[in-house]
């Protein structure tokens, strides 16, 4: 199963993760979420689902973040899964693992 995780770092960074088989497979962060997406345009194909951070923060990070989020999910017709900052460390263990319960 290959994860796509979205979120915004403690630097006000976004990032993203990417996870395969419950493994960490690439990692990478930006200032800007247009060069997030160029930077991980290629790691997207084969993605089984998508968790992305919806808040607390800067809305108009969380805003492109979401849309780019949206965006693949809809165009890949994959699952798309947000989490709020108290659920960091679940939607991490959860994005390393099967995936049970998608939100969105």
């Amino acid at each position: 199963m290959k994860i796509l995780r979205l979120f915004i770092n403690d630097k006000n960074c976004v990032c993203a993760d990417i996870y395969e088989n419950g493994k960490l497979v690439n990692a990478v962060c930006s200032g800007a979420t247009g060069r997030l997406a160029g930077n991980i345009g290629e790691d997207i194909e084969g993605l089984d689902c998508i968790y992305a951070f919806r808040g607390p923060g800067g809305f108009s990070r969380l805003r492109a973040l979401n849309a780019l989020a949206r965006g693949i999910a809809l165009g890949k017709k994959i699952p798309l899964s947000s989490y709020v900052s108290w659920q960091t460390e679940k939607a991490s263990i959860v994005a390393r693992h099967n995936p049970q319960k998608i939100i969105y």
